[in-house]
């Protein structure tokens, strides 16, 4: 694509997403249907048109209900979860999970926002922050050190570990490959846990 077009397909893009999460929720907007909805192909075109921006008028609500649901899943999961740190750790990042999985396209799209605009005060990325996503991770580390059973030596690069693991696949993930989404969840736990060295890990 030349350089003197990007914008111009970014408007498209952003047309047609506005236009789209009209008739579909959040969780149900994907790049595949953009594209198709553009008649462009192959949609990792939308992917390089998005690159390093995200709109914010067209996305501002859609990703405020996406963040919203974040903290509903994690916070449901978390509930069910035994007092241990291994077993909030676990229901932390299968929640997670269970957002990224449900959300994936307008997760990553949040996360592109957080990214670039976090020091902006008006934006999403400053309410991410209030709201303490990371401070979640991260209270459950040191807990796990304080009962004994998490023996990493570097608790802040443990926690940074397991919330750029998890985000990363959004990058990759596709649900109609090989890995299912249980089969996924449970591995990205296994992960979490594996990286705070966990002492009860087989």
């Amino acid at each position: 694509m030349e350089r003197s077009a990007v914008p111009e397909r970014r408007k498209e893009i952003y047309r047609a997403a506005a236009e789209l999460f009209v008739d579909l929720g959040p969780d149900e907007v994907s790049f595949r249907d953009i594209s198709s909805y553009l008649g462009y192909s192959p949609v990792e075109s939308i992917r390089d048109a998005l690159a390093g921006t995200v709109e914010a008028d067209v996305w501002e609500s859609p990703l405020t209900q996406v963040l919203e649901q974040y903290f509903r899943i994690v916070n449901a999961s978390l509930a069910q979860a035994a007092g241990g740190a291994a077993d909030r750790l676990a229901a932390l990042v299968r929640g997670t999970m269970i957002y990224y999985v449900r959300y994936q396209t307008s997760a990553l799209v949040l996360r592109q926002r957080v990214l670039m605009r976090a020091m902006d005060r008006s934006t999403l990325g400053e309410k991410v922050v209030e709201r303490g996503a990371s401070q979640i991770f991260g209270d459950i580390v040191r807990q796990g050190l304080e009962e004994g059973v998490f023996l990493t030596p570097f608790p802040a690069d443990a926690r940074r570990s397991i919330e750029a693991a998890c985000t990363a696949m959004l990058e990759w993930y596709d649900h109609r490959g090989a890995v299912g989404p249980d089969q996924l969840i449970e591995r990205y736990v296994r992960l979490a846990l594996a990286t705070v060295e966990y002492t009860g890990l087989a």
